[in-house]
């Protein structure tokens, strides 16, 4: 949701979990909507995270920047997350929280749509899916300790919109108010199914504390159960117990 309430036509584009930081090219095809000659450049370096990232920030970023002068990454998983300020120069990291009890029903709800996803994530357990999500915490922690960072809760930027416009403000992007859902689904039509929930075209509640109102009791107890395994990040949150 992050990349796409960011993302405006002409002012800023946040690509999606294109993985760099870790020398993947499963992202790549957001890079060929710009330049079909992006992709072939880069996967010369998979698997080499700090090379393919250079590139990225000698060869890639420039053209980007005449196009779009605000850009972003999002990415789920931040191995080499220091690579970015030492290759890219100047950069600024959004860390965002959610509650762990929804961060799962998402998880789950995903892998009832697809199945690579479940096999990925809900089949291999709650402790699994905590030990990986207190590694980004972990990675995280780092990020707010050592750079130029802000701390943000997905639930605030749902209901609140103040906050919102504070995280533009970091960004410095010239935004008051995030992209509407059919402006996401635009720009992420494969996660449309998640985005579309959010009713009246507009980023809302409808997708934070979704845990108070899961019926589902087996659902309702991996979702506990998750944040139960995440105290420490629950603590510094402030998500309740």
């Amino acid at each position: 949701m992050l990349a796409g309430i960011l993302s405006q036509p002409l002012i800023s584009h946040i690509f999606s979990e294109i993985g760099l930081n870790r020398g993947l090219t499963h992202g790549f095809q957001q890079l060929a909507e710009f330049d079909n000659r992006f992709p072939d450049l880069l996967s010369t370096y998979q698997g080499k995270p700090q090379m393919m990232l250079r590139t990225f920030a000698q060869e890639v970023l420039p053209k980007l920047a005449a196009v779009v002068p605000h850009l972003g990454v999002k990415e789920c998983f931040h191995e080499n997350w220091q690579f970015y300020p030492e290759t890219v120069g100047e950069v600024r990291f959004v860390v965002l929280a959610r509650d762990p009890r929804d961060v799962m029903l998402s998880i789950l709800d995903y892998g009832d749509r697809v199945n690579w996803h479940r096999q990925l994530w809900s089949d291999k357990g709650d402790d699994y899916i905590a030990s990986r999500h207190n590694e980004v915490w972990a990675q995280q922690r780092a990020m707010l300790r050592r750079s130029d960072a802000i701390a943000v809760r997905y639930e605030d930027i749902c209901l609140d919109p103040k906050t919102f416009v504070r995280l533009s403000r970091f960004c410095e992007l010239p935004l008051n108010k995030p992209a509407s859902a059919s402006r996401i689904i635009e720009a992420y039509p494969w996660r449309s199914w998640e985005i579309s929930k959010h009713r009246h075209n507009l980023i809302g509640a409808e997708s934070v504390y979704r845990w108070k109102r899961e019926s589902n009791p087996t659902r309702r107890s991996r979702a506990f159960r998750l944040g139960e395994l995440m105290q420490d990040y629950c603590r510094f949150w402030g998500y309740e117990s």
